[in-house]
């Protein structure tokens, strides 16, 4: 009996479902998405900036909110804003077509310290009869910006306090081999000296492997003045490039350059005392090792440097190493 119940109420679930009208069924599967985005990707503290952005939809309208956030999570800006122009969407759900709408407004955001800002979007129909207020609008990917979280409802844009960026320079890159040679050998040290102009600020080198920079290295220093020391092994024009970054993070200077690198070998000639082995007798065509060894000896003094001497120390070193060869 309750399996019977059960089955009934199924069909008069889907049964009144399947009577609502398509346009509310359109409406159901779809909430409002934001379609494109064009807002700054970095902004300063208190200064005003354009806010743009397009929502796909398929009610009549949408009242939308628009908040940003500091990195506390504090929010420091909101703006309630309506649709200025409609036009047809992308979407559609049988022979209902959606509806772009197109918002602007702008903002000045007050904060303090270099950092990333959380934007977030809300929408809601102004005749929403079943009073869910704003709801938090999806942001689909590849629309050029941060996400924020992994639920597509943030995007995060940079912003910039304290110092104005053109009082930041990089005055001067210079890479300096420990040979103090204008070139570097493979493998020898460099000590790369970068002088900037600026406060509150980190500056970075990042090296080159032929394909991509390397995940890039923070130089020491500060006032002005910053270093950092390394060896390259590979030899060539091997391109580095230094930046400055404010404490938020964000690249404001950039100087790109390279260093040239060679393989060279280094030899020293030694003068050494010369045998040849066959002039020893008897054993001359086995005393390879003997001879070789009687020229050592005669290099460190410890024997003349004379013929007649190294042969004689030869054919004792031959003796010594077990040769049954009669001297």
């Amino acid at each position: 009996m309750l399996k019977k119940i059960l089955v009934l109420l199924s069909l008069l679930i889907v049964n009144s479902y399947g009577g609502e009208a398509t346009l509310e069924k359109a409406q159901h599967r779809l909430p409002p998405v934001i379609y494109s985005i064009d807002i700054p990707k970095t902004v300063k503290a208190n200064q005003t900036y354009d806010f743009k952005w397009t929502v796909m939809g398929y009610h009549d309208a949408y009242d939308m909110i628009i908040n940003v956030y500091d990195k506390s999570g504090k929010q420091i800006g909101s703006k309630k804003v309506s649709s200025y122009d409609e036009t047809t969407g992308q979407y559609s759900w049988g022979t209902i077509k959606s509806t772009k709408f197109s918002y602007e407004t702008q903002m000045k955001l007050d904060f303090k310290g270099s950092q990333e800002l959380t934007i977030r979007f809300f929408a809601s129909p102004p005749n929403d009869y079943i009073n869910t207020t704003f709801l938090s609008c999806l942001v689909p990917g590849g629309s050029g910006y941060k996400a924020g979280d992994t639920t597509g409802r943030k995007i995060l844009i940079d912003g910039v306090d304290g110092e104005d960026d053109t009082n930041i320079k990089i005055k001067s890159v210079k890479a300096t081999p420990s040979s103090g040679k204008t070139y570097a050998k493979t493998g020898e040290d460099i000590k790369f000296k970068v002088l900037t102009k600026g406060n509150n600020i980190k500056v970075y080198i990042h090296f080159f492997d032929g394909y991509n920079y390397l995940p890039k290295d923070k130089m020491n220093g500060g006032n002005g003045v910053w270093t950092f020391t390394r060896s390259i092994k590979n030899a060539g024009k091997r391109k580095y490039k230094v930046t400055i970054e404010n404490l938020g993070g964000i690249i404001l200077k950039t100087y790109e350059t390279y260093i040239e690198v060679k393989n060279i070998t280094t030899s020293n000639k030694l003068d050494v005392p010369y045998l040849y082995q066959r002039d020893v007798p008897y054993i001359g065509l086995s005393a390879c090792a003997s001879a070789s060894s009687a020229m050592v000896l005669a290099y460190y003094g410890k024997i003349g440097k004379d013929k007649n001497s190294m042969i004689e120390a030869t054919k004792k070193v031959f003796q010594l190493t077990g040769s049954s060869v009669s001297l």
